[in-house]
């Protein structure tokens, strides 16, 4: 199952172009019987030929649209792409940076530190033995002390290098997924306009085609015929469409029930 609106949403673009491969080879298998009948009445020729000189055009625009869809779509997601693998590795390289900020400021600590120690006992040397005992505990204690601070720092510093990129990389994942979202819908219209103009013209194809053969009653009853199984096919082509849509809204209101 989908597990984000990108996936749900190229799932559904996907059944939508099976569903209009397998309409479209239904009502080309009927166009072609109905073409089949018409050739053989000798008065429809003609128009006859008009028609599918109309359709091929038809559908050479409706292919043209379609793969240019695609070819926006495919720049945007490789867009999207670069864009966050240079995101990424501008963050990553951040990331280094802050950790070896980190690691330079610890070592400098460590070795502050030490200074100040060798200093005290030095100090201490040239105190009355009976102090210097403990004199060097307290310096010893503060050493260790100052040892401990510079690595609890350092862990704290690594600590917010880490959340900083693991940020950083979320907010470019969830840009890259938008950007996506956004490539698939623009697809995705542009595919549909394409099938409403398709259609549109085959409309006004079979217009002009049933107009010339009202005139021919062999023609006439031929194109009555068609028409008839035409209807019943693009009826439960839409219902199936209306299906598709359906079970891509209930999909999508169960990611947003989905705990993050």
């Amino acid at each position: 199952m989908a597990r984000t609106l990108a996936e749900l949403t190229l799932k559904l673009s996907q059944d939508l172009s099976r569903l209009e491969e397998e309409c479209t080879k239904q009502m080309d298998e009927l166009g072609e019987v109905r073409d089949v009948a018409l050739m053989e009445i000798s008065s429809a020729e003609k128009a006859l030929k008009s028609y599918n000189r109309g359709l091929e055009k038809a559908k050479a625009a409706q292919l043209t649209a379609v793969q240019e869809a695609n070819k926006i779509r495919d720049k945007e997601i490789r867009t999207a792409e670069d864009k966050r693998r240079r995101e990424i590795t501008l963050e990553e390289r951040r990331n280094r940076e802050a950790k070896n900020r980190a690691f330079r400021k610890r070592q400098l600590a460590l070795r502050k530190a030490k200074a100040a120690w060798k200093a005290a006992i030095e100090r201490i040397r040239a105190r009355p033995l009976y102090e210097q005992r403990a004199l060097r505990k307290s310096a010893d204690i503060a050493y260790e002390e100052a040892l401990e601070k510079a690595e609890e720092n350092y862990r704290d510093a690594i600590d917010d290098a880490r959340l900083e990129l693991q940020s950083a990389l979320q907010n470019t994942l969830a840009d890259e997924r938008i950007a996506l979202e956004k490539a698939y819908r623009t697809a995705e219209r542009m595919t549909t306009s394409a099938v409403v103009a398709y259609q549109r013209a085959v409309a006004g194809e079979e217009g002009r085609l049933r107009s010339e053969l009202a005139g021919i009653p062999e023609a006439r009853e031929v194109q009555e015929n068609y028409d008839r199984q035409f209807l019943e096919i693009r009826k439960s082509c839409e219902k199936r469409r209306e299906e598709l849509f359906k079970k891509f809204t209930q999909d999508r209101k169960k990611l947003k029930r989905v705990p993050l």
